[in-house]
């Protein structure tokens, strides 16, 4: 019923509500304070708390949302999270949220509290590779990938399903500069997107371990490949080329995970970043 939008450059997250009928915005809130820089924002699997990551000042916002109005307001103080935060993930069970720390190379670990919100770290970051990125946690909770930026690479952990905890299982390497990463919504493969190789980089997971085995070579995108995500079906894969300004459509093998482009590229606005899809129950 309720979207959300970090604003980089103002220091705040606009809010809007969602025409159940039309899809059509409407803005509730333009300029709700966040921390500075807010770079990436994301909402609990309940739809109760939103948590924006500040790349400029190293934490963590939580907001509750109100259930009715989607009108959002701060739940206690900022909560430090690594160097320059850049991307935020909640597991699937709603319990533990994690955030990938571009300027120290790792990953902190939060726990939810379950009545409030707010966010209490677990343990101590967890070493990632230089430039860590992006984050996706598979759908079943059980593994976390990083993209690593300057590492060209992913890093999989192992979450435990008690605490929290990461645990490194393997490394995968990508094209240049992965600057995303989605997982397919079996479990079974992964993709980032290669900003500087204008490609995407399929892998395999191995479902008792985490660990990633590189598919073949990679597959070409568009210029600036900068964002890779699937949709509910699993049957296709959509990246953004913030360089081209288009959408690049791939087929996936549903068995192989292997992709396979479907026609041209779609154009876009100018430097589209990121992308999204959304399935709408009849």
């Amino acid at each position: 019923r309720f979207a959300y939008v970090a604003n980089f450059g103002a220091d705040s997250v606009t809010s809007f509500s969602i025409n159940q009928v039309t899809g059509a915005l409407t803005e509730i809130s333009r300029q709700v304070p966040a921390g500075r820089v807010p770079a990436s924002i994301t909402v609990d699997p309940s739809g109760r708390f939103a948590y924006v990551a500040n790349f400029s000042s190293d934490n963590v916002t939580t907001f509750a949302i109100d259930p009715f109005a989607g009108t959002l307001s701060e739940v206690g103080l900022e909560v430090l999270a690594g160097s320059f935060p850049r991307s935020i993930m909640i597991d699937p069970s709603g319990r533990f949220a994690y955030v990938a720390n571009f300027g120290s190379n790792n990953v902190t670990t939060f726990a939810i509290d379950p009545i409030g919100g707010t966010l209490l770290e677990v343990g101590t970051e967890v070493p990632a590779r230089p430039g860590t990125w992006s984050l996706a946690i598979d759908p079943q909770g059980r593994f976390a990938f990083a993209a690593n930026l300057l590492d060209n690479s992913v890093t999989a952990f192992e979450i435990n399903f008690t605490s929290g905890r990461l645990t490194d299982v393997s490394t995968g390497i990508t094209g240049i500069w992965p600057s995303s990463i989605t997982v397919h919504p079996s479990g079974h493969f992964a993709y980032t997107a290669n900003s500087e190789g204008n490609n995407v980089t399929t892998f395999s997971i191995n479902s008792l371990t985490g660990a990633l085995l590189k598919l073949g070579t990679e597959m070409p995108a568009g210029n600036a490949a900068y964002s890779v995500t699937g949709e509910p079906t699993g049957r296709f894969a959509f990246v953004a080329n913030s360089g081209s300004q288009d959408i690049t459509t791939f087929a996936i093998n549903p068995t192989s995970g292997v992709l396979t482009k479907l026609g041209t590229e779609v154009r876009t606005g100018n430097g589209p970043r990121s992308i999204v899809t959304v399935s709408f129950v009849q």
